[in-house]
């Protein structure tokens, strides 16, 4: 299965999880979701809206959790309780999280406080 993008953001697939998450040489935020979650559906316009505001500083992705097998596992593997759930990652590695939605100002704010956070990471770690 193909990535797609969508309004700067990634829809991911298990099949790329390597690819755009584990061997990313930026900083990704993954948003695990899935269609029955309403929180989810109230988060994905806001998170787009603020997208282009962390252009070349952050990769967006979206992963459902329930869309396949190999997308569940994912979500097992990083402890994933409840939907929505944004992992930022680092080399590979979680490195902070936000959990439920959000509006838009408070999302922006937040983000930008974990990216100041974790911005020198890159440097400072190896990757998984």
């Amino acid at each position: 299965m193909e990535t797609t993008k969508v309004s700067s953001i990634i829809d991911l697939e298990a099949a790329k999880w390597d690819e755009e998450v584990t061997r990313s040489k930026q900083l990704v935020l993954v948003d695990f979701w899935h269609d029955a979650c309403v929180w989810c559906k109230r988060l994905d316009p806001e998170l787009s809206a603020i997208a282009g505001d962390f252009s070349g500083k952050l990769k967006i992705t979206k992963l459902n959790i329930f869309s396949s097998d190999g997308n569940g596992e994912i979500g097992r593997k990083y402890g994933i309780m409840g939907t929505p759930t944004l992992l930022l990652f680092c080399n590979g590695r979680p490195v902070d999280s936000l959990v439920g939605y959000r509006p838009r100002d408070a999302l922006r704010k937040e983000l930008r406080e974990k990216l100041d956070k974790a911005k020198d990471c890159l440097n400072q770690s190896t990757s998984v």
